[in-house]
C-alpha cells in the first residue's frame, strides 16, 4: 500500500503536473488557518520549491503511512512547500464562496485577547472585515484576581448598541432611495424589525425580479424578506453588498429578524445574482446601483 501511494504522489510530483499547478492564482476558503499559510513569507513560488517539491510532496505520505503505534501518527509536519503548491493552485475550480475576494464575509476573522497582571485586566476585541472594535482595561484593588471584566463588557454591549444605532443612521443618509433607468427600478429602505437594506421594489423591464426570486426560493412574495448586507469588498468609490432571502413564515424565523438562511448565501445559483454594487460619490452617498451581474445600472433618482 504504501508503495503504491508513493508511485502516486510520484506522478502528481512530475514536472508535467508543476506547470498547472503553480499558473493559477491561489484559492483558498475564508477561514484565518489557511490564509496564515498563504502569508507566511516562507510560502515562495520559486524554482527551489519546484525542485523539492517531489521530495516534500511524497514526505506528506509518509506520515500518513505510519504504523497505528507510532507516537505521532496523528501529525504531519509542516511542509511550506507542499502548501505553497496547494494554495496557488488552480487545476480545481472550486464555488465562489470559496475564491479570493468574493462577497461572503469572514465570519471567523473576530481576533481577541485578554491580560491579567496584579490589579490590571484587560481584553480587546477586533473585527478587521467591519473597521470595528474595543478595548477594555480595568483595574480593582480590592479583588484578589483582578477585576472582573463581565461587567465592563456588559457596558461595552450598550457602546454596541448604540454604534448600531448610528451605523442604521448612516446607512439611511447613504443607501436609502430609489434608483431608476430605462431598465427598470430599485427601491431600498431601512426598517425596524431587523439589519440591512430592505428592497420594496426591484423590476427590471417588464418583470418583478422580487416575485421570481420568491418563486425560485420556494417562498411566498408576501414572505419574502429580501434585504441587502455590506460586505468587505469595495473600493473608494464602489461598496459590494450580499442579498439575503427570507422566509418569513419559516418555523425556524416566523417573522423574527434573526434570518439564520444567510447562511444559504448564494444556494439560488446562477439564476439569481446576489451581488448588488453601488456607486459612492465623494460625500459617501450612492449613486447608482448595478445589479443582474452589471447588466442592470440604475441611477438615484429619490
Amino acid at each position: 500500500m504504501r508503495q503504491n501511494i508513493l508511485s502516486v504522489a510520484s506522478a502528481v510530483a512530475s514536472l508535467s503536473f508543476l506547470p498547472i499547478t503553480l499558473a493559477g492564482n491561489p484559492v483558498y476558503q475564508p477561514c484565518p488557518l489557511l490564509k496564515a499559510y498563504y502569508h507566511m513569507p516562507t510560502i515562495d513560488k520559486n524554482a527551489e520549491a519546484v525542485k523539492s517539491f517531489t521530495k516534500s510532496f511524497t514526505g506528506l505520505f509518509d506520515q500518513l503511512v505510519k504504523a497505528g503505534g507510532s507516537e505521532d501518527f496523528s501529525e504531519i509536519a509542516p511542509n511550506t512547500t507542499s502548501f505553497s503548491v496547494v494554495l496557488f493552485s488552480g487545476s480545481v475550480r472550486c464555488l465562489g464562496w470559496q475564491e479570493n475576494l468574493q462577497p461572503v464575509a469572514d465570519t471567523l476573522n473576530l481576533r481577541n485577547g485578554t491580560g491579567l497582571i496584579r490589579h490590571y485586566a484587560s481584553y480587546f476585541g477586533l473585527a478587521p472585515d467591519f473597521n470595528a472594535g474595543f478595548a477594555i482595561l480595568a483595574h480593582d484593588t480590592e479583588a484578589t484576581r483582578g477585576p472582573d471584566l463581565n461587567v465592563y463588557a456588559d457596558i461595552v454591549s450598550l457602546a454596541i448598541v448604540k454604534l448600531q444605532e448610528l451605523a442604521a443612521t448612516e446607512a439611511t443618509a447613504r443607501y436609502v432611495g430609489t434608483f431608476e433607468g430605462p431598465g427598470g427600478v430599485a427601491a431600498f429602505n431601512t426598517s425596524r424589525d431587523g439589519p440591512g437594506l430592505l428592497v420594496s421594489t426591484l423590476t427590471a423591464g417588464e418583470n418583478d425580479l422580487r416575485a421570481q426570486i420568491a418563486n425560485a426560493a420556494g417562498i411566498k412574495l408576501e414572505d419574502l424578506d429580501f434585504r441587502l448586507y455590506p460586505s468587505n469588498v469595495g473600493s473608494n468609490t464602489q461598496h459590494q453588498f450580499v442579498a439575503v432571502f427570507q422566509d418569513k413564515s419559516a418555523p425556524v424565523d416566523m417573522g423574527t429578524p434573526t434570518c439564520i438562511t444567510w447562511q444559504d448565501v448564494d444556494s439560488l445559483g446562477s439564476s439569481v445574482d446576489v451581488r448588488v454594487v453601488f456607486t459612492i460619490d465623494a460625500s459617501g452617498k450612492a449613486t447608482n446601483v448595478t445589479l443582474k451581474g452589471g447588466f442592470l445600472s440604475l441611477g438615484r433618482s429619490a
